[in-house]
């Protein structure tokens, strides 16, 4: 595996940055599907595709120089540098879920509505994204020596943390082996995508997907973080501030299935309140 897909001269195209474009095309695509017969069209769609990636992106790239910050400090001119990768997804899940609020306004839509739609989207494009990951090799996993371990040659990202925390030695060609947490995340974002499918199509409150979703992929990322192998964020404790992300989104799914399991309630007791 190489992160370069070619090279022209100046000009070089990385298998991270044609991942991350098959991921927009793909989640557009989708929405246009399930908004087929209603005025969520392919130009409604494609519309909020642009502000989601805008802000996704700006909210992806500057929660990972937050996170490295030293790095980009040396380093500035590295800021720029999406197409090699360096994107923390719930930076920009953040900055996404802001934009399309700000939409959601500006088309007068119900925001969790907009979300419900958004989010069946979200699962399919961070598979993709994650398999862009494993060929640029950066979010690689912990050592591993299982029968689906993997290793990355001299150079690579896993490599050279490897060699800074005495791992390696100088002749190492290739690292030791690691898990393809990224693989990992991406067959378990495949079968998420399914799953909110499902329930899309049969849903009737809003922010009913919206819900499933937070219950389902923060206990996926809680878990993975364990066999993530490049450096995280921490506070003086053993989880990383992904993890810590993780549970207050669970929370909030949480939350939204309650609201929704109260107003059912109140309006299952309006209904036999007018029967009587």
């Amino acid at each position: 595996m190489h992160p370069e897909f070619l090279k022209i001269g100046p000009i070089q195209i990385y298998w991270y940055g044609i991942f991350m474009a098959l991921a927009a095309i793909a989640g557009l695509l989708n929405w246009t599907w399930l908004g087929k017969g209603t005025k969520r069209n392919f130009n409604f769609c494609s519309d909020m595709l642009f502000w989601i990636m805008l802000a996704a992106i700006l909210g992806a790239r500057i929660a990972y120089i937050i996170a490295n910050l030293q790095y980009f400090i040396d380093y500035p001119a590295q800021i720029v540098r999406i197409d090699q990768g360096g994107l923390i997804f719930y930076g920009g899940l953040i900055g996404a879920s802001i934009s399309l609020i700000l939409f959601a306004k500006h088309k007068g839509e119900k925001i969790l509505d907009i979300q419900d739609l958004a989010i069946t989207s979200i699962p399919l494009g961070h598979a993709l994204g994650r398999i862009g990951c494993f060929i640029n090799g950066c979010c690689y996993g912990s050592i591993h020596s299982g029968p689906l371990a993997v290793t990355y040659p001299k150079g690579s990202l896993a490599w050279d943390h490897q060699m800074e925390t005495g791992l390696l030695t100088s002749v190492s060609t290739h690292c030791q082996p690691v898990h393809p947490v990224q693989l990992y995340e991406a067959a378990l974002g495949t079968i998420t995508f399914v799953i909110l499918h499902i329930i899309y199509k049969r849903h009737k409150k809003s922010g009913t997907v919206l819900a499933a979703y937070l219950l389902t992929y923060p206990i996926v990322r809680f878990i993975l973080e364990f066999f993530r192998g490049d450096p995280r964020v921490r506070y003086e404790t053993q989880f990383s501030v992904a993890q810590y992300i993780s549970v207050t989104l669970f929370c909030l799914g949480c939350a939204i299935f309650l609201y929704q399991y109260i107003e059912n309630k109140k309006a299952v007791a309006k209904t036999k309140k007018r029967n009587n």
